[in-house]
């Protein structure tokens, strides 16, 4: 398969930018609102990880990761490089990617319907926290790794996210 972390990365997202393109790109969940498993059939795929990561809401591992069938591999990928560049298991504790709701802050749809979206290690990165850069935030090179495979960090908003990170920009 190769040598480094960087084997068979892909090159960075073209994301969309905005709820026009979102919708263009991922699809349109409105006329599933009471079909969400016909949905579900349809966007979402299941990656294997080679390794597993700790459940960020249990006591358990999670050995299997589940968003938008566009972009769950590319996740995984880039969670297994984490790894590689030494981030430690807990920092990168799984909390999810897809799952039908609103957004926190507003009426909308959450990016976490389409499976767009990431959460990392929500005990330590709660919305509205700044990061801080230390120990106990989001490691830079988790960053660094989703931004450069095109990824947004909800750490960069007004109302920051850290945990968050999402493949679509201006929603």
């Amino acid at each position: 398969q190769g040598n480094g972390p960087d084997c068979g990365m892909s090159p960075p997202l073209a994301i969309p930018h905005g709820l026009p393109q979102l919708i263009a790109t991922y699809g349109t969940p409105w006329p599933y609102v009471d079909r969400k498993p016909a949905w579900e059939m349809a966007i979402l795929d299941t990656v294997a990880l080679p390794h597993a990561l700790p459940y960020a809401y249990g006591p358990t591992e999670v050995y299997r990761i589940r968003g938008h069938r566009l972009i769950t591999q590319r996740v995984a990928d880039i969670l297994m490089a984490c790894l590689a560049d030494g981030v430690p298991k807990d920092r990168l504790a799984y909390g999810g990617m897809y799952c039908w709701r609103p957004k926190r802050t507003r009426g909308e749809l959450s990016t976490h319907t389409w499976g767009i979206a990431l959460d990392l290690d929500p005990a330590r990165n709660p919305q509205g926290r700044r990061w801080d850069g230390g120990e106990r935030m989001v490691p830079p090179s988790v960053v660094r790794r989703f931004e450069d495979a095109g990824f947004v960090w909800g750490g960069r908003w007004g109302l920051p996210d850290c945990q968050h990170f999402q493949a679509v920009d201006g929603y």
